[in-house]
């Protein structure tokens, strides 16, 4: 996780939805401990980067493939995969096992 300002971590995921190299998502970390996927950044980018907006402001960030286990978005649950895998994807291998 890296740590910076609100508005500039809140602009660092706006401009790299994905890590380089890899394409792992890059995800927003919440003041409250809970994640934003980069859509919800960008569309709450005010919340995101404002430091008095208990909960919503972002005091990190880190990408899908530094993470041990699944997520889901705190704004619009999304499925958030440290393999890169879609929801559906997932639930197939699951059934599979």
């Amino acid at each position: 996780m890296k740590n910076s300002d609100s508005k500039e971590i809140t602009d660092f995921i706006i401009a790299n939805p994905v890590a380089w190299p890899g394409g792992y998502e890059i995800f927003g970390i919440c003041t409250d401990g809970e994640i934003l996927c980069h859509t919800c950044v960008k569309e709450n980018r005010e919340q995101c980067s404002d430091p008095d907006n208990d909960g919503w402001t972002l005091e990190g960030y880190d990408a899908t493939c530094n993470t041990d286990e699944y997520a889901y978005c705190a704004n619009c649950n999304k499925f958030i995969s440290p393999f890169g895998d879609t929801l559906q994807e997932h639930e197939e291998f699951i059934k599979d096992l």
